[in-house]
């Protein structure tokens, strides 16, 4: 068991861009080693991830009853994604919490840590279990983004630098991240920059995983996570403008969010939800909106026109990614949509040229990153 590499991330998250880049992850992984997702649950999991919370608190009843009317759809996601979960990542036979998260060392001679947000401070269900204090094998992060964390915050200690540094190697989703966390530790270790996993396989890697098309007309696929205005009008007028409806997939279990979608003219799919229905919108859509560093992973992935709508503040995530490949302009101002131009293809040629000799180079570090000798 210990030649397996252990793999610790946010498997386990009903959100489809931490469940994919954990696939795709062990798909890259599994080119090479075997390969196991330590079925690790945060202690917060229930609280974020459960139908209901505590009635205890005002601000937990008015959670739930906004999700009272949702009740089947939160159900039924919530069992498509463990569906998803079992057919597609390979779980650990066992089962991990923080009371038992130690007894990964008996299992596992590498672990690698990553990617997605496991080491954003600001991230609930972020537990120092990602920082594998308890650990003494080797010690690998993989692409960890730490978004808005700018190490202030309370749990930020020098045994959390020690336990950084620990790490054998460190690498770091996002450039302002990296920097970030160069400065925390004084430079004490290395600080690399890699792609984020969903960007290391190809269309047809993910084909395999794509359900029967949900939507049999031509659409418009909205993925706002947040479910802001700012995505909300940049989907309307661009329906406007190409004349095709909006569909979106249900990402905000509450009724309140899911009604101003509605209200808006936006088609919620709320029955074909699980992550492989997901990447169906994506595969087949006509054009995509997203303010999402995962929506726009999967606009470039699937080869798909779409337009990256900012918020109120510039996201370096998608900055990074859309300057590796040459389409800053793809991530513009709502006020900058009239003037955009639609019917400008995007040369894909091009573009996976640029992704994929990234990936190539960040799957050769990833591997030998593994394959190198413990630092102590």
């Amino acid at each position: 068991m210990r030649n397996i590499i252990g793999l610790l991330t946010f498997h386990m998250s009903i959100n489809y861009g931490s469940v994919l880049q954990a696939w795709a992850l062990t798909k890259t992984l599994s080119q090479k080693y075997d390969v196991q997702v330590i079925d690790y649950k945060p202690d917060k999991y229930d609280y974020l991830y459960g139908l209901y919370r505590s009635w205890n608190t005002i601000k937990n009843i008015k959670y739930n009853l906004k999700r009272i009317p949702l009740r089947k759809a939160i159900e039924n996601q919530s069992y498509l994604f463990e569906k998803f979960r079992r057919e597609h990542l390979p779980l650990s036979p066992t089962e991990y919490n923080s009371a038992n998260a130690d007894k990964t060392g008996d299992a596992y001679s590498v672990v690698v840590v990553g990617s997605d947000q496991v080491w954003n401070l600001r991230a609930e269900d972020c537990d120092c279990v990602y920082f594998l204090p308890f650990f003494t094998g080797k010690k690998v992060s993989y692409a960890c983004s730490i978004n808005d964390t700018d190490y202030t915050e309370e749990r930020c200690s020098d045994e959390l630098i020690k336990q950084i540094c620990d790490f054998d190697f460190i690498s770091i989703r996002e450039k302002s991240g990296a920097d970030k966390l160069k400065n925390y530790i004084s430079n004490k270790k290395k600080v690399s920059t890699l792609l984020a996993p969903t960007l290391l396989c190809d269309k047809k890697d993910y084909k395999g995983l794509v359900t029967d098309r949900i939507v049999t007309r031509d659409y418009i696929f909205l993925y706002n996570v947040w479910t802001s205005e700012t995505g909300i009008q940049a989907a309307k007028y661009i329906s406007e403008m190409l004349h095709m409806p909006v569909y979106t997939i249900m990402t905000a279990s509450n009724i309140k969010e899911i009604k101003t979608l509605e209200k808006n003219g936006i088609l919620v799919e709320k029955v074909n939800t699980s992550p492989s229905d997901f990447l169906n919108f994506f595969q087949y859509a006509s054009y995509i909106v997203t303010e999402s560093f995962h929506g726009t992973a999967f606009s470039i992935i699937f080869e798909r026109p779409f337009v990256c709508v900012s918020r109120q503040t510039t996201d370096e995530r998608l900055v990074n990614i859309l300057e590796l490949v040459d389409l800053e302009e793809r991530y513009i101002e709502l006020d900058e949509l009239s003037g955009f131009n639609f019917d400008k293809p995007i040369d894909y040629a091009q573009v996976n040229n640029k992704r994929f000799s990234k990936a190539k180079e960040c799957i050769e570090i990833l591997y030998q990153a593994i394959e190198g000798e413990r630092k102590s």
